[in-house]
């Protein structure tokens, strides 16, 4: 009686292979997060050279949709009021906390990432 023996082994494939997709998967979340993370940050960036800074309002506004991307202990670095041809720089972090599945126990477990934005540029915007 062979099928026994076949069977364990494609039971241990089958869930060694489930697990990977899982793992895989569950890794992959911090990354999109990542992009999403930089999308917002470089949008808010391209305010900042157009408007010469950021406003309260405008980090308020920035922080408030990072916080909806799941972010936690924002700071955002970025000058108010900068000439035209100063070089601006915008800085951000935050902590990224998600669910992650333990491998050798198959528990799920927080995880905790920092995540950092920066970028420089000049003012080179449109006076009215």
């Amino acid at each position: 009686m062979d099928i026994p023996g076949k069977l364990i082994i494609s039971g241990i494939i089958i869930i060694g292979i489930l697990l990977i997709f899982v793992v895989g998967t569950e890794n992959t979340i911090p990354a999109f997060a990542k992009n999403e993370f930089d999308n917002t940050c470089d949008s808010y960036f391209s305010v900042l050279i157009a408007d010469g800074g950021l406003s309260d309002s405008k980090k308020d506004e920035l922080k408030g949709k990072l916080e909806g991307l799941g972010l936690e202990s924002i700071k955002i670095n970025a000058p108010q009021n900068a000439e035209w041809g100063d070089e601006v720089k915008l800085e951000i972090t935050g902590k990224y906390i998600y669910d992650s599945t333990n491998i050798s126990s198959l528990t799920k477990e927080k995880e905790e990432k920092e995540i950092t934005y920066t970028n420089t540029g000049r003012i080179f915007g449109i006076e009215n």
